[in-house]
């Protein structure tokens, strides 16, 4: 059952058309999607649906969800429509999360890992026209770096780090998705599902959970992040010109993004 609900998602998001997952709002190149709403999902009663895509690679299987604020991990499958409030048959073996156990920071630490490394390739090929541009990708491609680093802390045992890193995360990419609300498109690759901001209410629902799991209150009163240190500049891939990937670029296999670029 698993393997044949994995199949219709894979169909379902082929199937849906990119101009139909990036939608037009006033003069804004998105508008608000809410693609971690159950009534997408067949569950009309979830929110913050943190569905597995095949971008996360093996390991990461399932779907993560609330219901009030309670919340959920289910092996099943879940499939998006474009049609809301359609009703999807009932999920596997539902395991209620527990508040603060770490139980499952690995899987949500590697999935927001791999979302944010497509939000950035998201930026760099098609937002880069945007005034703030460039702090906008240096600051989201830093909490791609500290998404990086949760894995090796789960496995060394540092809580303490992990509990501070994802207050961080929790924080600072809000101010992110502000940013990107004000950006328009210049659609020059596809990314994955979607744009900037059907990326960023994916990763949104992702740090709803992983901020659970660890035993942060999600969006508690913020606090001054330690700053993101921007390192040596490494050069980015080679370009026509302000934003344009050269000839032959747009075809290459995207593994990870290019480095920020800002002091």
């Amino acid at each position: 059952m698993l393997k044949t609900s994995a199949v219709a998602f894979c169909l379902l998001v082929i199937s849906v058309p990119v101009a139909a997952q990036h939608h037009h709002h006033g003069g804004h190149g998105h508008g608000h999607t809410a693609i971690h709403s159950g009534s997408h999902w067949g569950h009309s009663n979830w929110s913050h649906v943190a569905p597995s895509h095949q971008h996360y690679g093996n390991g990461h299987h399932g779907t993560y969800y609330t219901t009030g604020h309670t919340h959920f991990y289910t092996p099943t499958v879940v499939a998006y429509s474009t049609t809301a409030n359609y009703a999807a048959p009932p999920v596997q073996a539902p395991v209620q999360m527990a508040f603060g156990s770490f139980a499952h920071t690995d899987d949500l630490a590697g999935r927001l890992g791999a979302d944010l490394n497509n939000f950035c390739l998201d930026l760099h090929y098609n937002y880069q026209n945007n005034p703030g541009y460039r702090e906008t990708y240096r600051e989201a491609y830093g909490l791609l770096q500290v998404a990086k680093q949760l894995h090796q802390q789960q496995h060394a045992g540092d809580r303490a780090s992990i509990v501070s890193q994802v207050s961080s995360i929790d924080q600072q990419f809000h101010h992110i998705q502000e940013d990107v609300s004000k950006f328009n498109r210049q659609p020059l690759r596809q990314i994955a599902m979607g744009g900037v901001v059907t990326k960023g209410e994916s990763i949104e629902a992702l740090i709803h959970h992983l901020a659970y799991d660890v035993g942060v209150e999600p969006h508690a009163p913020e606090q001054a992040p330690a700053p993101l240190g921007a390192g040596t500049e490494v050069a980015p891939p080679p370009s026509d010109g302000f934003g344009a990937p050269a000839p032959g670029l747009l075809n290459a296999p995207v593994s990870t993004p290019p480095p920020a670029t800002l002091p």
